[in-house]
């Protein structure tokens, strides 16, 4: 179970790098927050 939120946790990271980086901050906080659901 911890490489899969390993995995996950890289995959919503990377994904950051298509994000314009004013949004950056806004963007993590909401993957953050779908995350734990």
């Amino acid at each position: 179970m911890e490489n899969y939120v390993s995995r996950r946790t890289m995959k919503n990271l990377a994904a950051l790098v298509f994000v314009p980086e004013q949004n950056v901050i806004q963007e993590f906080t909401h993957i953050k927050e779908k995350a734990s659901e």
